[in-house]
């Protein structure tokens, strides 16, 4: 049994912007995070993780309206990332007492972007150079650097159509718990691994836009392949660590549809098939399982009445770390009226069928929701 019975964040930003030619921000973040892992056998873990992130971003506009050009930087500390555990035995004796990690983080980022519009075309691309450094208590230093990028065209075909195309490369660095952290989780016990890569991914969207009268329509497409995929292994029972996989491929399209009937009512078609494997042909960690939605809306005089089913496809080719989970056949409601100019009262109903299912296909998984129902009154000035 997992529980969280503490969390707690002290977060502020300040903004400073003038009229779109320049923008400079500044940010902090502090979180203090307890877990608590009760095992059948009567053992307990607490888990106490604590971080401050430091923070800020600047960026400055010119050229002209025909032509901008922006230049930035950002950067980000990540001080005091650190995890303590306790571990008891069934009569609440001390039997584990150590730090799990005690790691910092800095990366800075310089960046350029700009967009050009030619008769029916529209331009835009950007690069990206970022620089990385992590440490952690007993385990020296690492540093690393690389740059991310992407171009987009956009076509103007007609007066109610558009086609757009973009290619981008992308960089992920591990995180600090992926490559530091040795300790209990509500996974189990995971074993950061210092040898880590950084993920390398290089993606194609080709997207279809179209508005007529009172259908819309929005289709994407897109196919990426990622290198060095940091992925969940199992090297022991009980516990994961983590590992680079030489290549990854993700293939997936979504849709959105929108369809006037009259003048109160639309009805919506949504979703997205996704699929993602190694280069073995194994199933990649973390990929959603498809599905579909359908949506009604009514606008009355005074009230609202909204529908949507969604279905979920069944996902049983899933990562080895993973579980399968079957489909779900998910409806939901709410009714809303207005009470003069100020008060709404809503009623709701989600997953009015009832239905059994898991959130994703991670093994610690929780089940979805069940047949609920709620009553919400809101009040405006």
């Amino acid at each position: 049994i997992t529980e969280y019975p503490r969390e707690r964040h002290w977060l502020g930003q300040l903004s400073l912007d003038r009229e779109e030619r320049w923008h400079g921000s500044a940010f902090f973040h502090y979180q203090d995070l307890v877990t608590t892992l009760e095992r059948v056998e009567g053992n307990t873990t607490t888990g106490d993780s604590e971080s401050l992130d430091l923070g800020g971003s600047a960026y400055i506009r010119w050229g002209d309206n025909s032509w901008p050009v922006r230049t930035g930087i950002d950067y980000l500390a990540r001080l005091n990332v650190a995890a303590q555990e306790q571990s008891r035995d069934s009569t609440a004796l001390p039997v584990l007492d150590e730090q799990t990690l005690d790691a910092e983080q800095d990366r800075l980022g310089l960046y350029i972007d700009t967009l050009q519009t030619l008769a029916a075309v529209t331009l835009t691309g950007g690069l990206r150079g970022s620089y990385i450094t992590q440490s952690s208590s007993g385990q020296g230093r690492q540093s690393d650097s690389d740059y991310s990028g992407f171009a987009r065209g956009l076509w103007s075909i007609s007066e109610n159509w558009s086609l757009s195309t973009e290619l981008a490369m992308a960089v992920r660095f591990p995180s600090l718990s992926e490559r530091y952290f040795n300790g209990t989780t509500g996974r189990g016990v995971v074993l950061g691994s210092t040898e880590l890569d950084p993920e390398h991914s290089v993606s194609l969207e080709i997207g279809i836009d179209g508005n007529l009268a009172s259908t819309q329509l929005q289709l994407r497409g897109y196919y990426m392949t990622i290198e060095d995929f940091i992925t969940r292994v199992r090297v022991a029972p009980d516990t994961l660590s983590y590992k680079n996989t030489d290549e990854g491929n993700i293939v997936g399209m979504e849709f959105d549809l929108r369809q006037g009937l009259g003048q109160n009512s639309v009805l919506t078609l949504s979703g997205h098939y996704l699929e993602g494997e190694d280069e073995s042909g194994t199933a990649l960690q973390d990929v959603a399982p498809n599905k579909l939605n359908v949506a009604l809306e009514y606008q009355g005089l005074h009230w609202r009445a909204h529908l949507l089913y969604e279905y979920r496809f069944a996902r049983r080719d899933v990562a080895p770390t993973e579980q399968a989970v079957e489909g779900a056949k998910l409806l939901s409601a709410k009714l809303s009226w207005q009470l003069g100019g100020h008060t709404t009262v809503s009623v709701w109903g989600r997953n009015l069928l009832d239905d059994v299912y898991w959130i994703s296909t991670d093994p610690l998984s929780t089940r979805g929701e069940e047949r609920a129902f709620g009553l919400h009154l809101g009040w405006r000035q």
